[in-house]
């Protein structure tokens, strides 16, 4: 779920995004479905000896080195920019495999008990040694993003944020949630203590994930109380705001519930959960529960008191996380003004105009009426390269033929200095993705000079490939021949 929180905030930049993984549960592959994300599972038996080279290797089935080398050939038809790895049976053996087919490496983590080899390591967790505990299970290189600033946030938290009040008074609302699978049955245990604590008369939300074993015994429970059922809801943040009070487990639900201020009491449901637990408990941000008993007590005297939100500590972190794998490959977005005035600029020099076969400078008035068309055109998609936050040139998809599913495609950086850094060859990759995903175009065209040498590698290295064609009337009189490539989508 972190990840499809991170793969849809990296969408609207038109990253093309694929989800790999050896086991996945259909109603999640459906989700991807929905979503509109490919999935590769990987096809790799179960191992009877596989290694146990990490903590967690059984959470894993197969080998670390049997998982790489499924994982480097269902990678291996492109160059990915980012690598994004969240599994605990994963390590530094695993990562060094992939590094040949990706460009950067991305890990998440929160058990800080092995070594990586990535670029970045993300920890959304609060601990006490949070500045320390990957000291040595990283490079002094690699890029650390940790603490609850850089919490994977869905979007519908984020929306509901505005509407989350400071809690006070008498609780009424009661909201229960112990995780998507709950195989302990921690929610009927904690449903238990609600009723012996004499708090059946609240308003109760119970919510339950597809994978829940006791899920007709809960649904029993809250039909003889008058309890609201909820089973693999897409409400959570609405029933969050909703409640005075939450019961229920560890993970990313902690962070959700503190970014919505919302008062909790909470069971660790394993091992690695424990220390962050005790510590945000220490500091004020919730409470915790270990057996029957304390869930009771501690429920007495939630209802016997005022309540009171938890301190503000929580931020939306999935925008900068976005902003700085950004700043490590282009994004693609709708040209801005400052982008037509600044691409101005870069027509007036000669040599640009006749690597990418444009013509004259045009005038000021009639650059900036060419672009309001071109925006406003139904058969082109135009878009700013933006690298490092600097946008760096231009590129696009015109001739749109939804018939005949084909387009054309263009692309030039206009600062010269940001050139043979591989961002043309990525914005190449991209426009592709959209060519086949957004407009289920199966292939697409382009024209280039054959004196550009340097271009007709680069669309080579990208799949094109030099086809027959009769050039139309547009293309004659040129100082260089004028080649025709395609790409088979």
């Amino acid at each position: 779920m972190r990840c499809l929180t991170l793969a849809n905030a990296l969408k609207p930049s038109s990253a093309k995004i694929v989800f790999i993984c050896l086991h996945l549960p259909e109603y999640l592959r459906k989700m991807l479905d929905e979503k509109g994300y490919d999935f590769i599972h990987l096809n790799i038996p179960p191992e009877k000896n596989a290694s146990k080279d990490t903590i967690h290797s059984s959470w894993l089935g197969v080998s670390q080195k049997q998982d790489a080398l499924g994982s480097t050939q269902a990678l291996s038809k492109d160059m990915w920019d980012w690598l994004v790895v969240d599994h605990y049976a994963l390590d530094f053996r695993w990562e060094s495999v992939l590094r040949k087919c990706v460009g950067k490496i991305l890990v998440i983590d929160d058990l800080a008990d092995r070594k990586h080899d990535c670029d970045v390591l993300l920890d959304q967790n609060l601990y006490v040694d949070m500045g320390t505990r990957y000291n040595d299970k990283v490079s002094a290189s690699c890029k650390l993003l940790l603490g609850p600033k850089y919490a994977l946030l869905r979007d519908e938290f984020c929306e509901m944020r505005k509407y989350a009040r400071p809690r006070s008074g008498r609780i009424e609302n009661v909201l229960f949630f112990f995780g998507g699978v709950d195989s302990n049955n921690d929610t009927g245990s904690a449903l238990a203590a609600l009723i012996s604590s004499g708090g059946q008369h609240l308003n109760v939300d119970v919510v339950m994930g597809m994978q829940n074993p006791f899920s007709q015994e809960i649904q029993s429970i809250c039909e003889k109380y008058g309890f609201s059922f909820h089973k693999q809801t897409k409400r959570m943040a609405e029933l969050m705001c909703k409640a005075d009070l939450a019961i229920g487990a560890g993970g990313i639900s902690t962070y959700e519930r503190l970014y919505l201020r919302l008062p909790a009491i909470l069971k660790p449901l394993s091992l690695n959960q424990i220390e962050p637990l005790k510590y945000m408990s220490e500091i004020g941000l919730f409470d915790i529960f270990f057996t029957q008993q304390e869930l009771e007590n501690k429920l007495k005297t939630a209802l016997e008191r005022n309540n009171a939100s938890p301190p503000d500590c929580v931020e939306d972190g999935k925008n900068k996380l976005v902003a700085h794998l950004g700043a490590e490959f282009p994004l693609l977005r709708k040209p801005q003004s400052l982008d037509i005035r600044r691409t101005f600029k870069w027509l007036q020099n000669d040599q640009l105009r006749k690597d990418f076969l444009m013509g004259e400078s045009p005038l000021r008035s009639d650059h900036f009426i060419y672009w309001r068309k071109l925006i406003e055109s139904s058969d082109q998609q135009p878009y700013s390269i933006i690298y490092s936050g600097e946008h760096v040139g231009n590129c696009g998809l015109k001739n749109i033929d939804h018939q005949k599913r084909n387009c054309e495609l263009w692309i030039y950086l206009g600062d010269i200095s940001f050139r043979r850094q591989g961002i043309a060859k990525s914005s190449v990759l991209k426009l592709l993705a959209i060519a086949k995903n957004n407009l289920a175009c199966t292939s697409v065209s382009l024209h280039v000079a054959s004196a550009n040498k340097e271009a007709i590698h680069l669309y080579e290295k990208t799949g094109f490939v030099l086809a027959d064609m009769i050039l139309s009337d547009r293309w004659s009189g040129r100082d260089s021949e004028i080649l025709f490539m395609q790409h088979l989508l």
